[in-house]
C-alpha cells in the first residue's frame, strides 16, 4: 500500500499518474547474483490496454470566479454634481480548485485605474483592482449610476466570467446585482447683481443718463434649469441675455453662468438722493417642472442679509451717485438812453437781466440773487439739474453824475442756494459779453465783473469840410460836458496836426487844417485822435480814427 499527496499542478493538470517498480535479487550461482525489475500495470479495466501503462487518477477540476464592486458610498442618496468622482473597489476570488491566470475585468461604465489585468489568481486567492466613474448630467438627471464590472479568462480553451455583485448589504438580494449609486437631484439658481453708471462725466452724472445692470445666474443644484430669466420690478425694459450657453441647448447647466444686461434712467430724486436702491429676482423650472428662483444679492456689499433662508446672501444692489452741486450767474448790463440823444444823463438807467445755471446734477431750491447796487426780485426759485432761469431776476439802476464822470457803472452779484441737504451753494455773477474772464472763486468759472459804460461823448468819425453844413469840422457830442478835456489829432505818421484843450463844437473845433504858424489844408486821408476828457484822478481816454474827405 502508499498514498500520495496531490499537488496544485496536478489538479491544474487534471490527472495523477504514477508507476510502481518492483525488483528483486536472485543468486543462481556463487558470485552470479541476477537482478529483476517490473514495472507496475494499471488493472483497471478502463486503463489502456497493454502491459506496464501509469496508473491514472483523474481529478475534477471546478472553475468559479466571483466578483464583488463596492463603492464605499451608502445604499441612499448621494449629492453629487457633475465633474465629481465615485470610486470603486473591485474584487476578484476564485473560488474553484485550479489556477487562473490572465483575468481580464472591464466595465463599460468605469475606468479601471489599477489591478489589471491579473496575470495569476490561485484557489481561494483575491485580487483587488480600483476603478472610478466621473458623474455626468444624465447620471443627475437619471438619479443613479448604474455599473456592473466583468471578469473573464481563458481555461484550456474554454472561456469562464462572471458579472460583479453590489455588496452593500442594502442592494437587492441575489448575486450579480449591478453597483447602484443613488444620486439626490437638487435644484437651485443664483443671482447676483451689480451697477455702474454711463456717463460721460463721473463727477456730474445727470437725470436721463444709464446706470447699466450686469446679472449672473448659476446653478447651484444638480440638475439643468430651463426657462430661465431674469425679472427686475423697476426696470421696464427688457433684460436681455448677453452670453453663457455654453452648450447651446437653452439650459442653464451646473458648469456655466449666464449673463444678462440692463438698465435702468437717472432720474431728479435718485440724483438728489445720491443713491438707488433695487433688486432682481431670476426664475426657472427644473426637469421636473418645479420652479426654481433666488433674490439677486450685490456681490460687493459685505452685509450678506439672507432674505428667502437659503444659504446664498440676499443684499439689494446700491448705486452710489455722485452729487455735485454748482451754480452759475451771469449778469448783463444794458444802458436806457431815455431821451435818445445817445449820451448817458444823470437820472438815466441802466437795466440789469440775471440768468442761474444749475450746472451740475443735484437740485438747488430756495435760490437768490443778492446786489449790492440795486434791488432784485426777492422771488426765490429751484432749479434742478442743468435747468437755467433767465426771466425772474432783475433790476434797474440809476445812472449819477459820477458814473458819468467815470464813464461806466461796474458791479457783481452773488447768486445763494441750497442742494438737498441744505449746505449754501455760492456763484459769484460773470459778465458773459466780458472776455477777461478772471476766476475770483477758483471754480474754473469767470467772474467778471459786470461793466456799463455811460456814454458821455459820441465821437463822429467823418470830416467833410465843404460848407454843406454836414461834419463840416469834427464834431463831438456831449463834450462841452468836460471843459478841461484834451482832444489831439495825428496823421497816419504819427506827426501832431491839431492840439486843444477845452474843446467844444462852436468855436473850438478841428475843422480839418493844420495848427502852427503856417495854417494848411490838410491832405485826404485817415486821422488818429485821442481824447481826454480831463477828469482828475479817472484815466477815461477815447482814442479811434476819423477820416478827411474834401
Amino acid at each position: 500500500t502508499g498514498t500520495h499527496t496531490v499537488t496544485q499542478a496536478e489538479i491544474d493538470a487534471g490527472v495523477v499518474s504514477n508507476t510502481v517498480h518492483g525488483a528483486t535479487t536472485f543468486n543462481h550461482h556463487i558470485n552470479n547474483i541476477i537482478d529483476v525489475v517490473d514495472d507496475s500495470d494499471d488493472s483497471d479495466i478502463n486503463s489502456p490496454a497493454g502491459q506496464n501503462d501509469p496508473t491514472l487518477t483523474f481529478i475534477s477540476q471546478t472553475i468559479e470566479l466571483e466578483v464583488t464592486k463596492d463603492d464605499n458610498l451608502t445604499y441612499a442618496e448621494q449629492v453629487l454634481n457633475v465633474g465629481d468622482i465615485v470610486n470603486y473597489d473591485i474584487y476578484v476570488h476564485n473560488n474553484g480548485n485550479v489556477t487562473l491566470t490572465n483575468i481580464l475585468v472591464t466595465d463599460a461604465n468605469a475606468i479601471i485605474l489599477s489591478g489589471n489585468p491579473i496575470p495569476v489568481l490561485a484557489p481561494g486567492a483575491s485580487a483587488h483592482i480600483t476603478a472610478m466613474h466621473m458623474v455626468t448630467q444624465a447620471d443627475i438627471d437619471a438619479g443613479e449610476i448604474v455599473n456592473q464590472a466583468i471578469a473573464s479568462t481563458n481555461f484550456l480553451g474554454d472561456v469562464y466570467e462572471d458579472l460583479s455583485d453590489d455588496t452593500d448589504p442594502l442592494s437587492p438580494v441575489g448575486n450579480d446585482d449591478p453597483t447602484i449609486t443613488h444620486i439626490k437631484k437638487t435644484s437651485g439658481l443664483s443671482l447676483t447683481k451689480v451697477g455702474y453708471i454711463s456717463t460721460t462725466n463721473m463727477i456730474c452724472p445727470k437725470p436721463g443718463e444709464e446706470i447699466i445692470y450686469t446679472f449672473e445666474v448659476r446653478n447651484t443644484g444638480n440638475q439643468n434649469i430651463s426657462n430661465v430669466e431674469v425679472l427686475d420690478p423697476q426696470i421696464t425694459t427688457p433684460i436681455t441675455y448677453v452670453s453663457g450657453d455654453v452648450d447651446g441647448d437653452n439650459k442653464l447647466g451646473q458648469n456655466e453662468i449666464w449673463l444678462f444686461n440692463g438698465t435702468y434712467p437717472l432720474d431728479q430724486q435718485m440724483v438728489d438722493l445720491g443713491y438707488f436702491d433695487n433688486q432682481a429676482i431670476v426664475r426657472g423650472l427644473n426637469p421636473q417642472n418645479v420652479s426654481v428662483s433666488d433674490i439677486s444679492d450685490d456681490p460687493t456689499n459685505p452685509a450678506d442679509v439672507d432674505l428667502n433662508n437659503d444659504g446664498d446672501p440676499d443684499d439689494i444692489t446700491r448705486t452710489i451717485i455722485p452729487q455735485h452741486a454748482d451754480l452759475i450767474l451771469l449778469k448783463r448790463g444794458v444802458f436806457n438812453d431815455e431821451n435818445g440823444n445817445g449820451l448817458a444823463d444823470e437820472g438815466e438807467t441802466i437795466s440789469y437781466y440775471f440768468t442761474v445755471k444749475n450746472r451740475c446734477n443735484v437740485t438747488i431750491h430756495d435760490i437768490r440773487v443778492n446786489d449790492p447796487l440795486i434791488d432784485v426780485n426777492p422771488a426765490a426759485i429751484t432749479l434742478g439739474a442743468v435747468q437755467e432761469d433767465n426771466h425772474t431776476f432783475r433790476g434797474n439802476y440809476i445812472i449819477t453824475l459820477a458814473d458819468i464822470e467815470r464813464g461806466y457803472v461796474e458791479n457783481t452779484a452773488t447768486a445763494i442756494g441750497y442742494d438737498p441737504f441744505n449746505n449754501q451753494v455760492t456763484d459769484i455773477s460773470d459778465d458773459p459779453t466780458n472776455f477777461t474772464d478772471v476766476d475770483v472763486e477758483n471754480d474754473n468759472e469767470p467772474d467778471d465783473p459786470t461793466i456799463v459804460r455811460t456814454p458821455n461823448i459820441r465821437v463822429y468819425e467823418l470830416l467833410t469840410p465843404n460848407d454843406d453844413g454836414l461834419n463840416d469840422h469834427f464834431y463831438i457830442l456831449g463834450i462841452e460836458s468836460f471843459p478841461n478835456s484834451v482832444v489831439k489829432v495825428y496823421s497816419r505818421w504819427g506827426n501832431l496836426v491839431f492840439q486843444t484843450t477845452g474843446y467844444n463844437n462852436t468855436d473850438n473845433y478841428w475843422d480839418g487844417y493844420s495848427q502852427g504858424n503856417k495854417k494848411y489844408k490838410l491832405p485826404v486821408g485817415v486821422y488818429y485822435y485821442v481824447i481826454d476828457l480831463g477828469i482828475p484822478n479817472v484815466k477815461n481816454i477815447y482814442t479811434g480814427s476819423i477820416y478827411l474827405n474834401r
